[in-house]
């Protein structure tokens, strides 16, 4: 019974332990913000594998794309785009860009032949997510409830999880929420769960071939024309 009676203490122990050294979300923010701030530009591959639901079924699509971030004078700027091949019985490429370049978000689109650029507030919607920094969290918690879950691994490196659910549900996208894969050492996303009800996955983006303190031109972050 003694013995019984230890280990439940033990237990308990450790469960106060884990609890009280658990990192909270300012704490993984910091830390993001301190590994993002060593490196001044920043590219990398995208990948998409996404199922939309189409009616009573779903269209299964993938994309490929590219990042990039630069700071610079102050601001810190960065641009995303991605190519989706949709499969048959539609069978075309939608085109997507957006650049934030520093203080507006500009949004390229590109179906069908018909091209559209606007010019939006930064949001989750339009790809005014950042890759990497304090930022990222500060982005999400605008309309997102963000929580920091056990720490994980991707491609062999140590990453923070944060989960994010939608502040206010959307009825046009099926989304219950992200899971977000970050980078320890960087400060830098990895990989984007998007789940939708039932806690199957919407969309899966991997970031790979990430590389930092590379030339990139101020052009490629310059607002776009038509």
């Amino acid at each position: 019974m003694k013995q019984y009676f230890s280990w439940v203490i033990l237990a308990g122990i450790m469960v106060m332990a884990s609890t009280a050294y658990s990192a909270t979300l300012d704490d993984v923010a910091k830390a993001m913000d301190e590994g993002w701030a060593k490196h001044n530009t920043m590219k990398a591959d995208l990948t998409v594998e996404a199922n939309f639901p189409m009616g009573a079924q779903s269209v299964s699509v993938s994309g490929t794309g590219d990042v990039a971030y630069k700071r610079a004078d102050g601001k810190e700027k960065y641009r995303q785009a991605m190519t989706v091949a949709m499969p048959e019985p539609l069978k075309m490429e939608m085109k997507f860009e957006s650049i934030f370049d520093g203080e507006t978000i500009h949004v390229m689109t590109d179906m069908m032949g018909m091209k559209t650029v606007k010019q939006e507030k930064p949001s989750l919607e339009n790809g005014a997510l950042p890759p990497g920094g304090k930022m990222l969290v500060e982005n999400l918690q605008k309309e997102m409830t963000v929580t920091v879950k056990a720490d994980g691994e991707v491609d062999g490196k140590k990453v923070y999880v944060l989960d994010a659910k939608p502040k206010k549900k959307n009825q046009d996208v099926p989304m219950d929420g992200m899971v977000l894969y970050i980078d320890q050492a960087e400060g830098m996303l990895l990989k984007i769960e998007v789940t939708q009800p039932g806690g199957t996955n919407l969309a899966v983006v991997n970031i790979k071939n990430v590389q930092y303190d590379v030339e990139l031109a101020d052009s490629l972050f310059a607002a776009p024309t038509k």
